[in-house]
């Protein structure tokens, strides 16, 4: 009975010693001792376990307090790496983080052959080897992979049920066959899961835990955050706000109804504006052209019909969404936020009017500031470093003076709905900053 129990406590006490090492970075034994409220022969016992393992290196030694100096041990972040990967056909962005969760390596690729599913796969596979190879080499220490998809999922099962831009793409097995290139467990996620979690974690919603997630991309779709967990649904597609009706018998959606919100307000409504054909592997770079002009104070007059109906359905959507979850904090990402603070203030103003008044006088609205594509490749393998590193905490730690990486740029929401706040909205005495 005693070693039955002994197994899982001591599971917990190396899981405990390497958190607080992952989380300083560079430790003496006496300060884990500390940290870790554990003896020393237990802290001592773990670090020779995971010096053993190469999660843990010595790095020489610190300053003497009158006696020996201390033997300093380092976290190795560079024992494993994670693979992300963002697919939204015909795009493909990829980034390989460290087990810190520091981006070392970021890409942005394009399927080529938009054809069947077989054709598809096999692009992919090379663009995911080559992307991989040239950053991690012939030593691979890649660990865990995380992929992020467009259109409809069913997380459970790993599958690609449809993607927009795709007739043909049917029930594709993407976590598996990532497994068999990659020999390395895979997380799938719907791509606006990836994300929220980068946004959750290095982006706006950082010490945020219950808030909406917005995204404006080629569709629309959100997540509600409730105790900084995503509410993905069933299948992971919660959230499909884009396939709600706004306009009974309005235009037709790809999804065959008529008057889905998306038809009004998303990319693929900018691209509508275009005065050319676009084809396929340029849409994105003409969406977010078409978003620049439509919010160019300069040129308000000419854009002043189609920005009218962007923002008016974008506020109708953000309404719908923060009243069904009685959630007033927002984070707006996609070509949207190209608006700037102009359209920030704008988006308040309108989304409040549609507000009951406790809710309109609590809403803040921020904009994201990730890149679109990188925070959705950061996301999934955030995804699967989470399932690596199970008892992380917090999951992304600040590279050593020196790393790969500075700490992204960030507005918090409460810094933004200071700017977005009116003062007949404000609320006496209301506390602007959140845990």
């Amino acid at each position: 009975m005693r070693r039955a129990i002994s197994q899982p406590l001591g599971e917990s006490n190396r899981r405990l010693v390497l958190n607080h090492l992952r989380r300083l970075g560079v430790a003496s034994m006496d300060q884990l001792v500390r940290v870790t409220g554990r003896s020393h022969p237990t802290v001592l016992k773990w670090l020779d376990s995971l010096e053993r393992s190469g999660d843990v290196r010595r790095r020489g030694v610190g300053a003497s307090s009158g006696g020996r100096p201390p033997t300093l041990f380092e976290y190795v972040a560079d024992a494993g790496h994670v693979l992300g990967i963002a697919l939204e056909i015909p795009s493909v962005t990829l980034a390989i983080l460290d087990l810190r969760g520091q981006v070392l390596a970021r890409e942005a690729r394009s399927i080529q052959q938009l054809g069947p599913s077989d054709a598809v796969l096999r692009e992919l596979h090379e663009l995911v080897e080559r992307f991989v190879a040239g950053h991690l080499g012939g030593e691979r220490r890649l660990v865990a992979a995380g992929i992020a998809l467009s259109g409809f999922i069913d997380r459970d099962a790993g599958l690609s049920l449809a993607t927009p831009r795709l007739s043909g793409w049917r029930e594709v097995p993407m976590r598996s066959e990532l497994e068999r290139w990659l020999e390395v467990p895979v997380v799938l996620n719907h791509h606006i899961d990836a994300l929220t979690q980068a946004e959750l974690h290095v982006g706006s919603a950082v010490g945020v835990d219950d808030f909406l997630f917005f995204d404006v991309g080629y569709g629309l779709g959100i997540r509600a955050v409730r105790a900084g967990q995503p509410l993905v649904g069933r299948f992971g597609n919660a959230g499909l706000i884009g396939h709600t009706t706004v306009v009974p018998d309005g235009r037709t959606c790809l999804c065959g109804n008529r008057g889905c919100l998306e038809e009004y307000v998303s990319g693929r409504a900018l691209l509508r504006f275009e005065r050319s054909e676009v084809s396929v592997h340029d849409e994105d770079a003409a969406i977010a052209a078409a978003t620049l002009r439509l919010f160019d104070a300069a040129d308000a007059g000419e854009n002043g019909e189609p920005r009218e109906e962007l923002e008016r359905f974008l506020a109708i959507g953000l309404a719908n969404a923060i009243n069904t979850f009685e959630q007033p904090r927002v984070v707006l990402s996609g070509f949207a936020a190209a608006g700037g603070s102009a359209l920030q203030a704008r988006m308040a103003q309108r989304t409040r009017a549609l507000l009951q008044p406790t809710l309109a006088a609590a809403t803040e609205i921020a904009f994201s500031r990730l890149p679109r594509g990188e925070a959705g490749a950061r996301g999934a393998a955030l995804f699967a470093l989470r399932q690596h590193l199970p008892f992380a905490d917090p999951l992304v730690v600040t590279a050593p003076k020196g790393g790969q990486e500075p700490e992204s740029a960030r507005e918090p929401i409460a810094a933004a709905a200071a700017r977005t706040r009116t003062p007949d909205t404000a609320v006496a005495g209301r506390r602007e900053d959140h845990p």
